[in-house]
């Protein structure tokens, strides 16, 4: 497989591990804005990505600029998340905050190649 389909398949399970994620949050009033950013900066992800391997017209660099914020604030709200809920599965918490670091330093190494 090569590096950008991998990326791409990587990405994809993220986001799909992700939203399998949310089902474990409760609903409480507090954490609702947490879960709302996390699904939101998710879905972020996973579009801004095919944009940028689609060939879209806009800036391929734009869409890696906007794929790197939406995996920022996905790392962020882990980490929130981490804190506020200390006893919510956190095995696979803590796999998403390192698989979410790891994604911000490949996608900050493909934009400094590139500019």
């Amino acid at each position: 497989m090569d590096k950008i389909k991998d990326l791409y398949e990587r990405l994809f399970e993220f986001e799909r591990r992700i939203h399998e994620f949310l089902q474990t949050i409760p609903h409480s009033h507090d954490i609702i804005t947490i879960r709302a950013q996390l699904a939101k900066s998710a879905r972020l992800v996973g579009v801004k990505y095919d944009e940028a391997r689609s060939g879209s017209p806009v800036n391929d660099l734009t869409n890696e600029d906007m794929l790197l914020k939406g995996i920022r604030e996905l790392h962020y709200w882990l980490r929130i998340i981490k804190r506020k809920l200390p006893d919510l599965n956190q095995p696979e918490l803590a796999d998403l905050i390192t698989e979410s670091g790891e994604l911000q330093n490949i996608l900050e190494s493909i934009i400094q190649k590139q500019g």
